[in-house]
């Protein structure tokens, strides 16, 4: 019997020098002069792209620690996502910060304990309702800090 034959395997190829084998320095020689010469200039251009990977990922790594750094996020061990939820954080507290202002200056509310209560509130209906009943509590004419006028004082 003869011997069984590989189907991937190309006719008078040995076992040993099949598709998966790979050229290296000890076999360059059965390239002849222009290979040797192309498998150069490839090896020279790999090189030269790692060297540039190399170069570009820390000119990234310093862009994304300068970032990180403006934005307020801990650049050292912190993914994308766990980035954009800090940013996405700090902003829903500046817009409730900013929402608390906004009523407190509107219904003139001017202690810094009653903003401080607005501020504490989850969301802008329950801050409008906590505004509109210190505006209430501040006098009858809505203007807080105002004094009542004293009957003992003045006419005889």
């Amino acid at each position: 019997m003869s011997e069984p034959t590989n189907p991937t395997q190309p006719e008078g190829a040995k076992p040993d020098e099949g598709a998966g084998a790979r050229p290296d320095d000890s076999n360059d020689a059965s390239l002849g002069e222009g290979g040797k010469k192309a498998l150069e200039a490839e090896r020279t251009a790999r090189k030269k792209a790692e060297g540039d990977l190399s170069a570009l990922r820390g000119e990234f790594d310093t862009l994304k620690a300068s970032l990180a750094g403006a934005l307020g996020v801990k650049p050292d061990g912190t993914t994308a996502e766990d980035a954009v939820a800090q940013l996405q954080q700090r902003l829903d507290a500046m817009q409730r910060d900013s929402e608390a202002y906004r009523l407190a200056a509107q219904h003139r509310i001017t202690e810094q304990d009653d903003i401080d209560l607005l501020r504490s509130a989850t969301d802008a209906e329950v801050m409008g309702k906590i505004a509109a009943r210190l505006a209430a509590k501040g006098g009858a004419d809505g203007t807080p800090g105002t004094p009542k006028p004293d009957a003992t004082q003045g006419g005889s």
